[in-house]
């Protein structure tokens, strides 16, 4: 049997076919049954792709880069060349000799710029301040996903809390109803207090079962940022998150906050460094009519088209060249024009987020320090609103009060157990937002359990 052919269409097409497989997306992770905070936060920094495409982003940055950087390096080439002319085209010196009408010269040479102006140098420290910038753009974006994890994954939270507050209300309406049966089979109560009670169950119903799609909802949305997948044959309801949102302190004062976020801030440090790039283009292209001065350095062989005898000519070569732009039509004066605008943009760039910025820092203090005065006022009420019902509920049993009354501390207790729980997680929230407005809302170690 015949070995199979290789041909150049079946070989292009071997190689298509690897540059597709390797360029197969990597399988996204299984998100655990129970998840906590710490995990969910290092499953997004390793597997969101809104950070890993700013990932990709530096990587082509280093090219570039690496670009600019191969300007200042020696340039090595192998050249050949082989002519053939028509006999009427090949003169002669005069002698004996008739030259060939074949031309054949080969060999290497070395090119190594030795000045041009700062040109190279230049273009090197504006691609090295662009690539810090995109370095400083990926912390920015780690921030903003981390913010948006702990958003979720606390959305997730109060839904799951909401939960347990409606499953707790409904059983002790489901008590109250109960108890109404017991009073009216004792002869204590009236019909009507039993259908009241009926009622009010029914009524608790539907708060309980958009409380539970609300959950489902949040685990879904908390997922996809994630960038992971459900087990096998896994739902929303089979996700279990076993922290709580935190509580801490607000000791900052607000000069302070504003202070540590120009310093600190990533899209700052991106802003600076994006501005020291457009200077050090805008020296690039302003020195482009400075003279441009190499080394260079050969070894070829040719045939030598004039001897008797077929005499092949070796040897090396080495020199500098140099050459100087004269004119070029105005269009370095206009590269220059549009280089210092783009530096001066960035300045007004640069001076408009730190605006932005104070102005972030000093709404998020502000909220911060909103959330934590009515998550004090929600907690004195839901301790006020417990104690009542307890109250409520003994002089009932007493028959010192109607239902009626029991109802209505039960309904106030309800919702000041609502009013806490999302007060919690809005303070929790807002003390995020204003980590991340200071910059001190750092990626952790992406270690996933």
């Amino acid at each position: 049997m015949s070995k199979p052919r290789i041909t150049p269409y079946s070989l292009l097409s071997m190689l298509a076919g690897l540059v597709v497989a390797t360029a197969e997306p990597v399988p996204a992770p299984t998100l655990p049954t129970t998840l906590d905070l710490p995990q969910a936060l290092a499953m997004a920094m390793e597997h969101n792709p809104e950070i890993n495409e700013a990932r990709e982003r530096i990587r082509e940055q280093e090219g570039v880069l690496e670009v600019s950087l191969s300007s200042r390096r020696p340039d090595i080439n192998g050249f050949g060349t082989y002519t053939w002319e028509e006999d009427t085209r090949t003169g002669s010196f005069g002698g004996p000799v008739t030259p060939d009408d074949t031309y054949w010269r080969a060999g290497i040479e070395l090119t190594q710029p030795l000045y041009a102006g700062g040109v190279l140098n230049a273009a090197v420290r504006s691609r090295r301040f662009e690539l810090e910038a995109l370095l400083q753009q990926v912390k920015a974006t780690e921030a903003r996903v981390m913010a948006d994890v702990y958003r979720k994954y606390y959305n997730a939270l109060l839904a799951r809390e909401i939960i347990a507050v409606r499953r707790e209300s409904m059983a002790l309406l489901e008590n109250q109803r109960q108890l109404a049966r017991n009073r009216f089979e004792a002869g204590a109560g009236a019909r009507f207090d039993v259908l009241q009670a009926d009622v009010r169950v029914a009524n608790a119903r539907p708060p309980l079962i958009r409380a539970e799609n609300d959950y489902l909802v949040a685990i879904d949305d908390l997922r996809t940022t994630l960038g992971a997948v459900f087990p096998d044959q896994a739902t929303p309801a089979d996700i279990t998150l076993s922290d709580r949102w935190n509580q801490p302190e607000l000791t900052m004062d607000l000069p302070s906050a504003i202070q540590q976020a120009v310093a600190e801030r990533p899209e700052m440090q991106q802003a600076i460094m994006a501005r020291e790039a457009a200077r050090e283009w805008v020296r690039r292209v302003s020195r482009q009519r400075a003279p441009q001065i190499n080394f260079f350095a050969n070894y070829a062989a040719e045939n030598d088209r004039f001897a008797a005898e077929s005499t092949t000519l070796d040897g090396w070569q080495a020199g500098v060249s140099a050459s100087l732009r004269i004119w070029e039509g105005g269009r370095i004066r206009g590269e220059v024009a549009q280089a210092q605008s783009q530096y001066d943009q960035r300045k007004l760039q640069e001076q408009t987020l730190r605006l932005d910025i104070e102005l972030e820092v000093r709404t998020a203090w502000t909220g911060a320090a909103e959330a934590r005065a009515i998550l004090d006022a929600s907690m004195q009420t839901s301790d006020l609103a417990t104690e009542a019902l307890r109250l409520a509920e003994n002089r009932y049993a007493a028959g010192a009060i109607t239902q009626l009354d029991v109802l209505t501390s039960q309904l106030e207790l309800t919702q000041a157990k609502l009013e806490r729980i999302t007060a919690e997680r809005n303070y929790a929230l807002a003390f995020i937002d204003l980590e991340r407005a200071t910059g001190r809302l750092i990626p952790p170690d992406s270690d996933v359990k």
